[in-house]
């Protein structure tokens, strides 16, 4: 267990559970951020500091921001949760990094989750394959279903895979729409293409007749 020694972003004693080797460095956190703290309008990018780590640089991992409330400020009608996907990375031995996208500055607080394997730069290691081990849910959601659910169990940590849960019937229509805009759009480009290329090949046609008659 790792406990933070401060940010630049206004939170304090970050508890992150880890795994490290020279390998690899398995991190798990949660915390809640204020968009109104001052220290985290003034950064660029969010940096939690730390006594140490294994390695002193990483490549990008991911982590999530997630949003929950009651009531949304800015659809104050409804009830709204929301998240994303944001680039974690380790800078150097005692600082880890998570990019600040901004979107959710306008709320009263929103939650990081860093549950992330990260790897160092720039450096070589012979690939190593692990077993996938299926799961059976006993009391099955959207989200977890047996069959589809599967872990990767190794003696100091696990990595659990979920499906990505039911596509919703909005989605699928926008996304249909916009492939029959593109249709649309592609095929009178490609009309007006055969007929450049008829009206190219007319025009050559009476050039070579008019230079033939010469």
């Amino acid at each position: 267990m790792i406990t933070s020694t401060g940010s630049n972003f206004g939170v304090t004693g970050i508890q992150i559970k880890d795994y490290q080797t020279e390998d690899m460095a398995i991190l798990e956190a949660v915390f809640e951020v204020d968009p109104s703290n001052a220290d985290y309008q003034a950064c660029d990018v969010m940096e939690i500091y730390v006594p140490s780590l294994r390695f002193k640089k990483s490549l990008e991992s991911t982590g999530f921001i997630v949003y929950e409330a009651e009531t949304d400020p800015r659809y104050p009608h409804e009830s709204r949760n929301a998240s994303t996907v944001v680039k974690v990375w380790i800078k150097d031995e005692n600082t880890i990094c998570i990019e600040k996208i901004g979107i959710y500055d306008d709320l009263e607080a929103f939650k990081i989750f860093i549950c992330s394997l990260f790897i160092p730069s720039g450096k070589r290691v012979p690939f190593q394959k692990h077993t996938k081990t299926t799961l059976t849910c006993t009391s099955e959601a959207v989200y977890m279903r047996s069959g589809y659910t599967f872990a990767v169990i190794e003696d100091d940590w696990m990595f659990l895979v979920s499906p990505p849960g039911e596509i919703s019937n909005s989605a699928i229509s926008i996304v249909s729409e916009l492939l029959v805009l593109a249709g649309a759009i592609l095929g009178v480009k490609t009309s007006y293409d055969a007929k450049f290329i008829k009206i190219e090949s007319d025009l050559q046609r009476k050039a070579d007749k008019l230079e033939n008659n010469e």
